[in-house]
């Protein structure tokens, strides 16, 4: 696995279409580093690539999505390109569905037990629940299936 660092390398990651990115990406750095940044572009890309299954933001909690991550893509892409239902999590961008959940606890893995998942964008992932972690990957069965990642190496694990 590479280390991610702001720069022309974050870059050429951010705007690269999925279908040329692996199965599994993590994005690891020091706080402030970019990583999140990232994901902004790599969302929007994700919207347009054909994949089965269902499209999905997740962190800590659903808060933590907004605040870490949605705020800012929502100033990007602008108000006419996005709704958000902060209570149920259910995302549209660019007339995409996305869904917005949160792993707080090991119990958090029912959130998507049974879902088909093609993309999988995931902030502060090493302090998700081993469990939610792992069930997320069995989801993830369609070809083509995603998962983007961030991680701060401070935080090694959680469990």
């Amino acid at each position: 696995m590479n280390k991610i660092n702001y720069g022309s390398r974050a870059e050429r990651f951010a705007m690269r279409p999925p279908e040329k990115d692996r199965q599994i990406n993590i994005l690891e750095g020091a706080v402030r580093s970019g990583k999140t940044w990232c994901l902004h572009p790599k969302a929007i890309y994700c919207c347009a690539y054909n994949v089965g299954g269902r499209k999905l933001f997740t962190g800590v909690s659903r808060q933590s999505v907004y605040n870490n991550v949605l705020t800012d893509l929502f100033n990007m892409v602008g108000p006419r390109n996005y709704s958000y239902n902060r209570n149920t999590g259910q995302l549209k961008l660019y007339g995409t569905e996305w869904l917005v959940i949160g792993a707080k606890d090991e119990g958090s893995e029912r959130y998507v037990r049974g879902l088909t998942v093609g993309i999988a964008i995931c902030d502060e992932l090493s302090l998700m629940p081993q469990s939610f972690f792992q069930m997320l990957l069995t989801r993830m069965s369609p070809e083509g299936a995603r998962l983007y990642g961030t991680t701060n190496p401070d935080s090694p694990t959680t469990g």
